[in-house]
C-alpha cells in the first residue's frame, strides 16, 4: 500500500506498508556467502515494513531540462514482529545549469546504505545495493560492481554512491530539432560492504568517460551510450555500449 501527498507543485511526500513472505530456496551451487545467511537466519521468513520518501522537483521541463533540479530521500524499515529486522536510507540529487541557449551542464550523485539491527546478523542479500550500468557507472555491465562472492559472481553491498557531470546539447547542424539530445559524461562510484572495508576507500572507485544521446521516439525515450571504463580490474565486467528505453539524460 502506497499513499503520496502532494506538498506544493514541486513537492511531494509518500508513505507505504509492505508485508513479504520470503522463501529462500538454496542451490546446490550456491555461494557460500548464500549458505551463511541461510545457516544463521533461515529460509522462511516474514517481514513487515514502512517506506518514507520525499521528492522535490524545480526543473523547468520534464524531458529536457535546462535548468532547475530533482532530489529525493527515501526509507525502508522493518516494523516490529518482523523475521528480518534492517534499514535502508538513500538520498538522489540532480541539477541542470544553461550555459548558453542550447547548452547545459548537469551534475548528479546519490548515496544509500542500509544495516541489520536486532537479532538479524546482516543486511539481507536479496536487499544489497548494486552498481554498473546505464543509470550509475556506464562502461560497465549493469549490476556488477562491487563485492563478489565466492563463485566469483557479483554480490552486491549495504552501500554505495555514484556521481557523474555531464554537457548536454543538440545535434550539431540540428538545433532545431527538440527531440534528440547529445551528452558527453563522466561517471564515478562504487558499491561497498562496510564490514569488509571502509565507508569510502578510494581503491574500490571506478570511473568511466563517454558520449551518448537521447531520443524522444514515437514509442517512448530511448537513450543510448558509448563509455570507456578509465581504472577497470580483472575482476568488472566491461560494456562499453549500453542502452535504456524510458529514461533520458
Amino acid at each position: 500500500v502506497l499513499y503520496g501527498i502532494p506538498l506544493s507543485e514541486s513537492n511531494r511526500f509518500r508513505f507505504g506498508f509492505d508485508i513479504h513472505q520470503i522463501d529462500l530456496d538454496v542451490g546446490r551451487q550456491a555461494s557460500d556467502e548464500i549458505v551463511e545467511f541461510k545457516d544463521k537466519e533461515g529460509d522462511d521468513f516474514l517481514n513487515f515494513e514502512t517506506t518514507l520518501s520525499w521528492r522535490g522537483d524545480s526543473r523547468d521541463s520534464a524531458i529536457f531540462p535546462k535548468s532547475g533540479g530533482t532530489q529525493a530521500v527515501f526509507a525502508e524499515l522493518s516494523l516490529p514482529g518482523s523475521d528480518l529486522t534492517y534499514y535502508k536510507l538513500s538520498y538522489e540529487n540532480q541539477r541542470y545549469w544553461p550555459l548558453a541557449e542550447r547548452l547545459t551542464f548537469s551534475l548528479s550523485g546519490e548515496i544509500g546504505y542500509g544495516d541489520d539491527f536486532g537479532d538479524t546478523s546482516r543486511l539481507p542479500i536479496w536487499e544489497n545495493y548494486f552498481g554498473g550500468g546505464p543509470n550509475t557507472v556506464r562502461g560497465f555491465a549493469a549490476r556488477s560492481l562491487g563485492p563478489r562472492d565466492s563463485n566469483g559472481d557479483p554480490l552486491g553491498g549495504n552501500a554505495s554512491y555514484f556521481g557523474s557531470a555531464e554537457l548536454l546539447f543538440p545535434p550539431p547542424f540540428m538545433s532545431d530539432i527538440d527531440t534528440v539530445r547529445l551528452v558527453t559524461f563522466f561517471d564515478v562510484g562504487s558499491v561497498i560492504d562496510t564490514d569488509e572495508t571502509d565507508f569510502f576507500d578510494p581503491d574500490e572507485l571506478r570511473y568511466s568517460a563517454g558520449i551518448g544521446g537521447s531520443w524522444l521516439s514515437p514509442v517512448g525515450a530511448l537513450t543510448v551510450s558509448y563509455a570507456v571504463p578509465i581504472n577497470a580490474d580483472n575482476q568488472d565486467e566491461e560494456e562499453e555500449f549500453q542502452f535504456n528505453f524510458g529514461q533520458t539524460f
